[in-house]
């Protein structure tokens, strides 16, 4: 069964069930978890922003924007790539260890889910008009989600924290490549 199967599997009917296996398996599965999670949640952008293009949806100012416009190369790096991944895993994925032996998993798994991608609604600065397309506009964050915890259940937590920070990575990448640049030239 390929990668994707198997979260699709995990997603209907999570589980708490850590794999066994060695370092050098576990580095591959690393790997192919953060490939899909970014070729999904960057298709899933992609839909969105397709939406709010389509339907003339007023947002207003992403949060990204003003943190990058207001702050220095290394403290957007910090912020994205160390502070987020570490505090949003301990908050949305740490405690899914509390619950790994209960019959009720798959409700906190789903719940811890859905607050990670609600919780990024607070990047869009109308919320009124994001509220109505919160589906949408999170699915990103949704699929993240997903991978996220279902990493968390797989590998551990210290696992969930590195791909996340590692996704954060490779997504804040150009904009911190073009604040260095810019900061050189200037």
């Amino acid at each position: 069964m390929n990668l994707l199967s198997k979260i699709w599997k995990f997603v209907k009917a999570p589980y708490y069930g850590p794999i066994k296996a060695n370092n050098r398996l576990k580095a591959k599965l690393f790997l192919s978890l953060l490939f899909w999670q970014l070729v999904l949640a960057f298709t899933a952008g992609m839909v969105m922003g397709l939406f709010v293009t389509f339907f003339k949806l007023e947002l207003g100012e992403h949060a990204i924007r003003e943190m990058v416009a207001k702050n220095s190369f290394l403290k957007i790096f910090f912020l994205t790539v160390v502070i987020a991944p570490v505090l949003e895993e301990l908050l949305f994925r740490a405690p899914l260890g509390l619950f790994r032996n209960k019959s009720f998993y798959t409700y906190w798994f789903y719940f811890f889910t859905i607050a990670f991608g609600l919780v990024h609604l607070m990047n869009f600065e109308n919320m009124g008009t994001a509220i109505w397309f919160a589906p949408i506009l999170v699915s990103p964050q949704l699929i993240a989600g997903i991978f996220l915890g279902y990493t968390r259940n797989k590998l551990g937590l210290l696992y969930s924290m590195a791909l996340h920070a590692l996704f954060n990575l490779i997504l804040v990448s150009p904009v911190l490549i073009l604040k260095l640049l810019k900061g050189v030239v200037s």
